[in-house]
């Protein structure tokens, strides 16, 4: 039969501790440990894993709730982070060539907050500044000034072109003075549709061919904004060609 065991005292049933063999007063003066018990095979993987500086490469952590994985992954990234070399700021900038693709743009760490407050700040003193600037009358008077001698200028060279293009039998100007376009003629004449289809395929070519030589010179004499800029491909073509005389739409 076997020996029954001997009943434990009262004072076997826990373990004291002298609270004065600590050589602290309070658990506030001690430095957290950042070990991981138990877990040596883990931190293994982890600092393995975070070594890997690749695209592709992730780490996955599994325990159970309050093993206390979450801290661990936050203090081995921390040390790393502290040891390790600082990643560059990377912002996207507007592309003024293709707003569809903004650039990428790499600035030193901590830089990227910066460039935003100072855009943030330069855009803000621009809403004040420039229409202040633009309602001064120095400016006005500038601008009002180099208006007008623009105008004089293209209204001189419309004029001479006009007196060029007079001996050109085959096209002719109309409209006013700030919007000219050029047409077919026949001897200096317009013509409407109906006469210019009436002609000759070979005379018809060489109105053509005036007509876009003589367009080209007028589309970059045009009076007016020297801000304005000529329409491009297509409807360039169809200005510089100007509506046959009588042409419908």
């Amino acid at each position: 039969m076997p020996k029954r065991p001997e009943p434990l005292k009262a004072s076997e049933l826990h373990r004291t501790t002298d609270p004065a063999s600590f050589p602290f007063r309070s658990t506030d003066e001690l430095t957290p440990s950042e070990a991981v018990f138990g877990q040596s095979l883990a931190m293994e993987a982890l600092d393995f894993g975070l070594s890997i500086v690749s695209p592709g490469h992730n780490v996955f952590v599994l325990g159970s709730p309050g093993s206390g994985r979450l801290t661990f992954i936050r203090q081995a990234l921390a040390e790393r982070a502290r040891t390790g070399k600082r990643p560059s700021d990377w912002c996207y900038v507007f592309n003024f060539d293709d707003s569809r693709r903004p650039q990428a743009l790499e600035l030193p760490a901590g830089q990227a907050r910066k460039l935003q407050q100072d855009m943030e700040e330069l855009l803000e003193d621009l809403r004040r500044s420039v229409p202040e600037a633009l309602r001064a009358e120095d400016v006005a008077g500038r601008r009002q000034a180099i208006l007008s001698s623009r105008g004089k200028e293209a209204t001189e060279l419309m004029e001479r072109l006009r007196e060029n293009l007079v001996e050109d039998q085959y096209v002719a100007l109309i409209g006013d003075l700030d919007a000219q376009i050029v047409v077919p003629a026949r001897g200096g004449e317009a013509i409407d549709r109906e006469q210019y289809r009436a002609l000759p395929e070979d005379h018809q070519k060489t109105i053509d061919e005036h007509v876009d030589a003589a367009g080209k010179r007028v589309g970059g004499s045009q009076p007016g904004d020297p801000t304005h800029r000529p329409p491009r491909g297509k409807a360039r073509q169809r200005e510089e060609r100007g509506p046959i005389p009588g042409e419908g739409g």
